[in-house]
């Protein structure tokens, strides 16, 4: 399976863990409605809890640099991302994480790529 290269450091610290698996990502193109990366995943439910404390992490430096954008994490529950939601193993759930622009701003390359590190990096400090 490829990867977009600039997803794939959120895509590697996930699949790292033991409670966390991709199943789709995209880095984000320069327009169109897929201009923002995201990556959807797998979850053992029962590690909701520590994937939550990762999240706040992550969103807390991003307000800590001013970053002018938030981190989004919905649960999918219907067959939005390829019927990944019937794929899922007994005791998974699958997520879908992307950022979110503040009124009136719009994410450059930079800021994909701050919002892809730092979550990569609150993931690796959370093993």
């Amino acid at each position: 399976m490829q990867i977009d290269k600039g997803i794939l450091p959120i895509v590697e610290a996930m699949n790292a863990t033991n409670f966390m698996e991709t199943c789709s990502s995209c880095q984000g193109h320069s327009k169109g409605i897929h201009r923002l990366p995201y990556v959807a995943f797998y979850c053992r439910q029962n590690e909701v809890r520590k994937l939550s404390v990762i999240l706040d992490n992550a969103g807390r430096e991003l307000d800590g640099i001013g970053a002018p954008f938030f981190i989004d994490c919905c649960l999918v529950f219907d067959s939005d991302i390829g019927d990944n939601t019937v794929d899922a193993k007994l005791g998974w759930a699958v997520f879908n994480i992307r950022p979110i622009e503040c009124k009136g701003f719009r994410m450059k390359k930079t800021d994909k790529e701050i919002f892809v590190l730092v979550i990569a990096n609150a993931i690796l400090e959370s093993n």
